[in-house]
């Protein structure tokens, strides 16, 4: 990607659907948010319900994406979600960029922690792994970020630096309206955002 190009951020989900609705939230919060960096370059922001092959053209010029999205997490019979091993992660610095774990209460009155918004970088997928334009599904209208990314390469030469911002959902009926313990969580996720937002980005090899 040309050095100076701008970054993007591009809001996953269904507002339509409760919690599903937070990539959404949080692509329009970033267009809030103050530059994080004199020397960064513009912002873009998207929203879409889901990724397909055609947001490959805009990531062209892209210098550094950031997918946002809800993640819902596995979890017993219970109803309690158990936090997964925390992925590779841009952390903030200081107390004030750091995710608080919530608890929330089994049957037997013991604490589990509740799943944080976490920040991740996307593994760039090597050629023998990007898909070839006769396989089944290369370019399916239902993908994820990083196919997204390698199908960007495939056709195009290079893709951007991609990010992915997950956030714990918690209930998607049918309406608008984030869920009580999801907007809990809403100022850890924006934490992940302004610091993703102020990070300037790693240097191409």
């Amino acid at each position: 990607m040309a050095e100076g190009g701008a970054d993007l951020v591009i809001g996953i989900g269904n507002p339509l659907r409760g919690d599903d609705g937070v990539g959404w939230w949080l692509a329009e919060r970033a267009e809030q948010l103050p530059p994080g960096t004199p020397t960064r370059g513009p912002l873009l922001v998207r929203t879409v319900q889901q990724l397909t092959p055609e947001l490959a053209a805009e990531l062209t010029d892209v210098r550094r994406v950031l997918f946002i999205d809800a993640w819902w997490p596995p979890g017993p019979s219970t109803g309690i979600h158990q936090a997964p091993e925390r992925p590779q992660a841009l952390e903030a610095g200081g107390d004030g960029g750091s995710v608080a774990a919530l608890a929330v209460t089994a049957s037997n009155g013991r604490h589990a922690p509740r799943p944080s918004p976490h920040l991740q970088r996307l593994d760039v997928l090597t050629p023998e792994h990007r898909p070839a334009i006769h396989e089944e599904g290369a370019f399916s209208h239902h993908l994820d970020p990083a196919r997204l990314l390698a199908i960007t390469a495939l056709l195009y030469g290079a893709a951007p630096q991609g990010w992915q911002l997950l956030v714990p959902a918690f209930a998607m009926p049918h309406g608008q309206g984030l869920s009580l313990p999801l907007r809990q969580l809403l100022p850890a996720a924006e934490a992940q955002l302004r610091h993703w937002l102020a990070a300037a980005p790693a240097t191409d090899a």
